[in-house]
């Protein structure tokens, strides 16, 4: 990092991203250039070269999207106001941006594909576009599907497939890979809400009884501070707790053993009502509103 910063003469460059944390900083170009020249002529060995890499790959790409969109860009207007060119012409212009269509954005992607698609000739390569980005965006398409739903812009197969993806993601993931998510994240996604609103009290019993020591602990404190903190994940993940809770108690209520134990304990700890018949918070807080 230091030798980073002595090639920027920049303080706030960060060796992480490859690029200056300080806003409006105009570093980065000498940066470019500095760690450019380090890798053609430094060959001691006495550096890391696959951090130094990463820089240079971060910028390339930066450069290749930023080269994209404004090739994007012109043939917007192009198409809206150079009445001059021809659609052929445009068609060869759309051709090679469908060639770099993995620098696109999934709006800019539907967008190009939707001004393609009204050209003379143009449906087939318009479909073309679309395939290609889909293709070069793989599983991370999955993280695009919440929002996605909201975007009637995007092109109907980028949904589909953010959709087909993120149904599969779903099944994959274990209950203390949402939870360690959540927790590392500090947030959530629709899949992570599906993933454990839609177990049951079986299915969190069955977790408890069989998970590793480690895997059981995760699950047991994610729930056991969600329960106390009844912020908003208490209210996104309500079915979720109702089960667990359910769970617990019929652990809970076995002859004594260690696991028996160990449940009464944290959800004593936790102020969680042992007898089924005590209401949950969100019960008693739903009964108040309705009554008032």
């Amino acid at each position: 990092a230091k030798f980073i910063i002595a090639l920027t003469h920049c303080e706030h460059f960060a060796l992480n991203s490859g690029a200056c944390k300080k806003e409006g900083c105009r570093c980065s170009r000498f940066a470019k250039f500095s760690v450019h020249s380090y890798k053609n002529t430094h060959r001691s060995g006495l550096f890391d070269r696959a951090r130094l890499d990463a820089i240079l790959k971060t910028y390339e790409s930066d450069a290749d999207k930023a080269r994209f969109s404004v090739d994007l860009n012109k043939f917007s207007h192009d198409l809206t106001w150079d009445i001059a060119k021809s659609e052929i012409e445009l068609l060869e212009e759309a051709e090679a941006l469908c060639d770099r269509i993995s620098f696109a954005s999934a709006h800019a992607a539907s967008g190009l594909s939707s001004m393609v698609a009204r050209l003379e000739g143009g449906g087939e390569l318009a479909e073309e576009i679309i395939r290609k980005w889909i293709e070069s965006a793989g599983d991370q398409l999955a993280n695009y599907s919440d929002t996605f739903h909201f975007a009637d812009e995007l092109h109907s197969r980028i949904k589909q497939e953010a959709d087909r993806i993120a149904k599969s993601s779903e099944e994959s993931l274990s209950i203390v890979e949402v939870c360690t998510s959540i927790r590392v994240n500090r947030g959530w996604s629709s899949r992570h809400e599906n993933v454990l609103n839609l177990k049951t009290p079986e299915d969190y019993e069955d977790f408890i009884r069989t998970a590793t020591p480690e895997d059981r602990k995760t699950v047991l404190l994610h729930f056991r501070q969600m329960y106390t903190n009844r912020g908003n994940a208490y209210l996104v993940f309500d079915p979720a707790m109702k089960s667990f809770i359910a769970a617990c108690r019929k652990i809970a209520s076995e002859p004594e053993s260690r696991l028996q134990k160990l449940i009464e304990n944290l959800m004593n700890d936790a102020g969680i009502p042992l007898i089924a018949l005590s209401p949950l918070p969100s019960e008693t807080e739903s009964d108040s509103v309705e009554g008032g």
